[in-house]
């Protein structure tokens, strides 16, 4: 999915059912997922790691990637701009981060 050298990423929110033992009544809570998109191979791929938001759902995704190849990664999220955070880098790894250019022009 990501050998190649372009990836869209994207997250958003997904309502999810939930029943503890002790409750009657489920309730709903939201949760994040991801979409990885190569645009070469025309594929998706969806991600969901506990309803975690965080960088590290993008740096687990690329890891074992061929790191010869640089990457050009466009998203709109914050997550995919935490990946440059010393803890959980994929900087040095040949990533280049491009925003998306509807988000740019206006502050977060």
């Amino acid at each position: 999915m990501i050998d190649g050298d372009r990836l869209q990423t994207n997250e958003t929110t997904v309502e999810v059912e939930s029943l503890g033992e002790e409750e009657k009544q489920p309730h709903y809570h939201k949760v994040w997922m991801y979409n990885f998109f190569n645009p070469v191979k025309q594929l998706t791929r969806y991600r969901y790691k506990n309803g975690d938001r965080g960088a590290n759902v993008i740096v687990d995704y690329l890891e074992g990637r061929d790191k010869s190849i640089t990457l050009y990664m466009n998203g709109d999220d914050s997550s995919m701009k935490e990946t440059s955070h010393p803890e959980h880098s994929n900087e040095g790894e040949n990533v280049v981060h491009i925003p998306c250019t509807a988000h740019m022009r206006r502050p977060f």
